[in-house]
């Protein structure tokens, strides 16, 4: 048996054999016209899966992105299968759904997906992801702190998303493609670092490819651990929010006698409180205030939760008003002109040579090529720091608020931007010493935060 033989088997195995899917299912294909996605169309052609070809072109590289769309078009011909192609405008539903354009690329597609997989009749949306994938996605949401749901990575099933190439490396599947002379699409930002799946790539991956050249797959197999240690994990949550949590029509209590005692207790205040947006350092904060600060309130973006001795009184902000920001991605190369939900947000890169200092509060200015890009808008969270122009020590953005005396309703409409690496700028507030512009300074990012009336 070939090498092309030996992999064609281990697809057929894994798509018919450990995802149970029917030969006869109809399966909707992503096809970008990189080399994964290519792979993947003709491994399903080879076993003769029931296929049609959707394409998504977000026209962001201008002529390239024109080419890939004909070129999957080309490629679903000479297989004898459907193609979809669908252009999308992008930058509109960036500005109106005030989202990063990785975001709004995300969106528009599984949209997409969703209404083609109906008006096809198909099963499943089929993508191309792979092991290294996999490996990528558990370390950025190791990195972002998503705790152990996070573990799993890339599930292989999942609702109507189906993943079949799972079961290869990168590596597995480009030698594959050189085998069979296969053709395909190089997307030029992958070779960007500005995107922080790509960082990881280029950077972090190697290095522990140097450690274990298996890495992708040993992270596979622990990934499955994970999967069912999760599931053991959820059920014991379950138990905890039956035995310690009441309901009453606008208010969730929490009694937290019951967990004082046990271990571990903060893990599972945390799990309880996180889907009302509360995060783990608040969850420590209750445990610790508990005896000694009843009547203390501690907020989300959605809800406020009071301490009344041991108990927990969770209620819902009404505020209809305020929208937390997550994440609002903003990159070196483009101008930035966005109205959101309470604030214009303006953003350009000049010459040194053309800017004058502005001390407005609202005016965030930086030495640009010191900056560890993308930057990231988003709403604060408890624990979030920096060290502020003009000092050594790290300083709260919790106790900047405190300083500039900001009420307590209007702290959890505090933004804040930050680099790849470091909180750089508290918004309205105090920016970042590291970054600031000096006498060796090119280019300065100038972007500019005004709040609406």
């Amino acid at each position: 048996m070939s090498l092309s033989d030996a992999f064609i088997s281990r697809f057929s195995t894994f798509l018919f054999g450990d995802l149970q899917i029917e030969k006869d299912t109809d399966l909707l294909l992503a096809v970008s016209g990189g080399l994964d996605s290519v792979v993947m169309l003709d491994l399903m052609a080879k076993v003769k899966a029931n296929i049609a070809v959707a394409h998504c072109n977000f026209q962001l590289r201008g002529k390239d992105s024109d080419g890939d769309q004909i070129f999957v078009e080309q490629l679903a011909e000479k297989y004898g299968v459907k193609c979809h192609s669908e252009k999308f405008d992008v930058g509109f539903y960036t500005s109106t759904n005030k989202v990063s354009t990785q975001m709004a690329a995300r969106e528009l597609r599984y949209e997409w997906f969703e209404e083609l997989l109906v008006k096809e009749k198909a099963n499943w949306l089929v993508t191309a992801h792979h092991q290294d994938d996999h490996l990528e996605t558990i370390l950025l949401n190791l990195t972002k702190g998503t705790g152990i749901a996070g573990l799993h990575g890339i599930m292989p099933k999942r609702a109507n998303l189906l993943r079949p190439m799972l079961c290869f490396s990168r590596s597995e599947i480009e030698s594959y493609a050189d085998e069979n002379a296969l053709q395909w699409r190089e997307d030029s930002s992958n070779s960007s670092d500005y995107y922080q799946r790509n960082y990881i790539r280029h950077h972090v991956v190697p290095a522990l490819k140097h450690i274990n050249p298996s890495v992708t797959a040993t992270m596979s197999r622990n990934s499955e651990l994970f999967q069912q240690t999760e599931v053991l994990f959820n059920e014991a949550i379950e138990g905890w929010k039956t035995k310690i949590c009441s309901y009453e029509t606008e208010q969730t209590i929490v009694s937290l006698e019951p967990l004082i005692a046990h271990e571990p207790q903060k893990l599972i205040l945390y799990e309880i409180l996180k889907p009302f947006g509360f995060n783990y350092e608040q969850s420590v904060s209750v445990l610790a205030l508990r005896r000694t600060k009843s009547g203390q309130t501690l907020y989300s973006n959605t809800h406020v939760a009071l301490i009344d001795r041991l108990r927990l009184i969770i209620t819902a902000i009404e505020d209809g008003d305020f929208q937390p920001y997550e994440e609002l991605e903003i990159l070196p190369d483009a101008k930035l002109n966005l109205q959101l939900s309470g604030f214009s947000i303006k953003s350009e890169i000049i010459s040194v040579g053309d800017w004058q200092l502005d001390q407005s509060p609202n005016i965030f200015q930086a030495d640009a090529d010191r900056i560890k890009w993308p930057l990231t808008l988003r709403s604060w969270r408890q624990g979030d720091w920096l060290i502020p122009l003009g000092m050594r020590g790290k300083k709260k953005v919790s106790d900047l608020m405190i300083d500039a005396k900001i009420p307590l309703n209007l702290k959890r409409s505090q933004l804040v931007l930050q680099d790849q690496q470091l909180l750089v700028w508290a918004v309205g507030l105090r920016m970042a010493d590291s970054i600031k512009v000096s006498t060796v300074t090119k280019n300065v990012l100038v972007l500019k935060v005004t709040k609406l009336l």
